[in-house]
């Protein structure tokens, strides 16, 4: 068998302390820590079952990744290592929790092998923080912020927009404290009210409207961009060689392999998904057949797969790659990309289409035409 020598590990930790209101990832709150054990002998014959490959990003996701302790991270990336999975130079990023990371934590995670850090802060705001139900205080956060950046190094910090209680002075202070405590890359997002979370059922009432999103969103990306940061994703900016390389698997349709529960897969050429179940996790068998084989297949990558995703990025979408990928020209419709041009949501050459600024605004709606 070839070896892949781009694949991506994705490995999702389906474990926190608290759920927050607007969540609607599969995490479960309050687990003991024989459930946790159990999770992570489960995980480590899954990892026996993988394909051959080598991997150059090792992402560990949510979840809370830091509600693991660093004895167990060690034991994943340590039979990852023995399997010969870890390519050198591997990008291993794990999501956290301020109010979990200690500087003996930190410490710790750098020791087996975590050299970047994804911290879910939302806001540097306690009133916000206080509606989103964070258990960390802005001082808490800003500490572990500053801590991380001179431990880890490489460390990204979240911060969520158009959330109850959140202005635009508010959210550009919140990008300032992360610019100014180390963070090398900042993930942008609009608040989702999905139904089936409580935010979703109820939601508050002082959520701002679309309007009044663009406006934080606009502000936010301006300042982000005056700052330094390159906004070089829809929700996504990074100091200038600090992009989350194993994100960019995602947009660019590389190989990744999902590990856990809830966990997705994208593996020659095919989409896989593992139940959103952690008892089945736990209970599988997976020296019977190889990892594929417990997961179900949920079809094929396909143009428009790669179309959508590759227009999440500031650089576009090539179309000469895109006709070497999948074979064939794709029909654009010629009439509305003009008339996205024309209202400067779009911009297009010879072999490139790309969103504007303005345009990442309306994005889902410009994308579904396009595809």
């Amino acid at each position: 068998m070839d070896i892949n020598n781009k694949t991506g590990i994705y490995i999702h930790v389906p474990f926190c302390l608290t759920k927050c209101p607007y969540c609607d990832f599969y995490s479960l709150p309050g687990r003991s820590v024989d459930v946790k054990e159990a999770y992570i002998s489960a995980l480590l014959r899954e990892i026996d079952a993988m394909p051959e490959c080598t991997a150059d990003t090792v992402y560990f996701g949510g979840g809370t990744p830091s509600q693991l302790s660093a004895a167990q991270i060690d034991a994943v990336i340590g039979r990852l290592g023995a399997k010969g999975y870890l390519g050198s130079g591997c990008e291993i990023t794990m999501e956290a929790n301020p109010a979990d990371c200690s500087a003996e934590l930190l410490t710790d995670l750098r020791r087996i092998g975590i050299n970047r850090l994804s911290l879910g802060i939302q806001s540097t705001d306690d009133n916000v923080l206080r509606r989103l139900g964070r258990r960390h205080s802005a001082e808490k956060a800003l500490s572990a912020l500053s801590e991380a950046a001179g431990i880890i190094g490489n460390v990204s910090a979240d911060i969520m927009l158009a959330v109850p209680e959140q202005d635009i002075a508010s959210a550009l202070r919140t990008c300032d404290d992360f610019a100014s405590h180390g963070a090398s890359h900042i993930s942008a997002y609009l608040l989702k009210c999905v139904p089936g979370t409580p935010f979703g059922d109820d939601p508050p009432p002082d959520i701002p409207d679309d309007d009044g999103a663009a406006d934080i969103y606009e502000a936010v990306n301006s300042h982000l961009c005056s700052l330094g940061y390159e906004h070089y994703e829809i929700s996504n900016y990074a100091l200038p060689g600090k992009e989350s390389r194993h994100n960019l698997k995602y947009w660019d349709c590389d190989d990744y392999i999902g590990l856990g529960p809830a966990a997705h897969s994208c593996y020659g050429g095919k989409r896989y998904s593992c139940r959103p179940d952690l008892e089945s996790f736990i209970l599988c068998d997976w020296s019977e057949g190889d990892l594929f084989s417990h997961l179900s297949e949920e079809g094929t990558l396909d143009a428009e797969d790669y179309i959508m995703l590759q227009l999440r990025l500031a650089r576009g979408l090539d179309l000469r790659r895109l006709n070497e990928r999948f074979g064939a020209d794709h029909a654009f419709p010629e009439e509305f990309i003009n008339e996205c041009i024309k209202k400067g949501l779009v911009e297009r050459s010879e072999e490139n289409i790309r969103l504007t600024e303005r345009g990442f605004l309306v994005s889902n709606s410009i994308i579904s035409e396009l595809i």
